[in-house]
């Protein structure tokens, strides 16, 4: 039997590589999921993320793609899925910025927190 540290390891290594494939992936809601699972099933109670994300601003195609993940994930939010995502407003155009205050529910931004309802909201509540 595998121990516990080495079976977190290997959770830990799958997700690393889940990751990268949701950057290069046109379905990243799915590897998310396929992610939370495996997190369950390896005895976690849920899965939490943290990006910084602007390596997006390198690419113009990565910036679009990164919008479309943003919408997309904000609309089939796993309820046992918390991220984290950070967006230096210094560096993004303020249209960039409007837009991703418009697709999470809780935004911290100048020292103000803002929560607005969402659908995600009413998933949560349901599962």
């Amino acid at each position: 039997m595998m121990s516990q540290q080495k079976q977190r390891r290997k959770f830990l290594e799958h997700f690393c590589s889940l990751f990268m494939l949701v950057k290069g992936s046109g379905r990243p809601n799915a590897l998310i999921c396929e992610a939370v699972q495996s997190a369950l099933d390896t005895g976690f109670t849920g899965l939490r993320a943290s990006g910084e994300l602007s390596w997006a601003l390198d690419l113009p195609s990565a910036l679009i793609q990164m919008v479309k993940y943003e919408e997309e994930l904000d609309e089939h939010f796993h309820s046992k899925f918390a991220a984290l995502c950070q967006y230096d407003q210094s560096r993004y155009p303020v249209y960039i910025i409007e837009r991703m205050k418009s697709v999470h529910p809780i935004v911290v931004c100048d020292r103000e927190v803002t929560r607005k309802s969402s659908k995600r909201a009413i998933n949560s509540s349901v599962n």
